[in-house]
């Protein structure tokens, strides 16, 4: 696996065609970049979240496991 999460430009004009009823020019997606860096500074918070939320479903699925036997 290369990447966990990419935002393509082509789906990034596809939503703005939708709302805008165009395409974003070069200098609008840099700064629809810059939002979405901001949004992301605290991506690490949100990864220690989902692997904590695995840990927790793991250990449901073998405490299943148990019960059942």
């Amino acid at each position: 696996m290369k990447n966990i999460f990419v935002i393509p430009v082509e789906d990034v004009q596809y939503i703005a065609k939708k709302k805008i009823g165009r395409k974003l020019t070069i200098e609008e997606l840099k700064r629809v970049k810059s939002g979405v860096d901001f949004g992301f500074e605290c991506w690490e918070e949100v990864v220690l979240t989902s692997i904590e939320d695995l840990q927790d479903i793991v250990i449901t699925k073998r405490l299943g496991e148990i019960t059942n036997e």
